[in-house]
């Protein structure tokens, strides 16, 4: 299953437009993995083990790449609903929903054990 979301302005440009891919048939928000394909360049969004944090926020760095190969690199993010209740268990037009990915590997190359959750800002 898959959609496509834009991030820019309100109407959509050709390098705005992101597909979301569920990893499951069904999307729950209690254990759905999702992948974000930026549509113009074929690139996925995810994050990298030799991440960058922002010196004033310390918010991890995220970045685009294709690199399936890379097992330093990760691209399956989780998501639930921005509501803490009353979301009914699924999602609506203009619903904010949270993502977050678990880093394996900090910034110096090593290895967190069960992970660490970022989420994207």
């Amino acid at each position: 299953m898959s959609q496509s979301v834009f991030v820019e302005y309100s109407d959509p440009g050709p390098n705005s437009l992101w597909r979301i891919k569920f990893i499951k048939e069904l999307a729950a928000y209690s254990d759905t993995s999702i992948t974000l394909q930026h549509i113009k360049s074929d690139m996925f969004l995810g994050i990298n083990y030799g991440y960058h944090g922002s010196p004033s926020t310390k918010h991890t760095e995220v970045s685009c790449s294709n690199d399936a190969k890379n097992p330093y690199w990760f691209k399956d993010w989780k998501f639930n609903h921005g509501k803490v209740k009353n979301h009914q268990g699924f999602l609506k037009s203009n619903d904010i929903i949270n993502l977050n990915i678990k880093k394996f590997y900090d910034k110096n190359g090593g290895y967190i054990p069960n992970g660490q959750v970022e989420y994207l800002r």
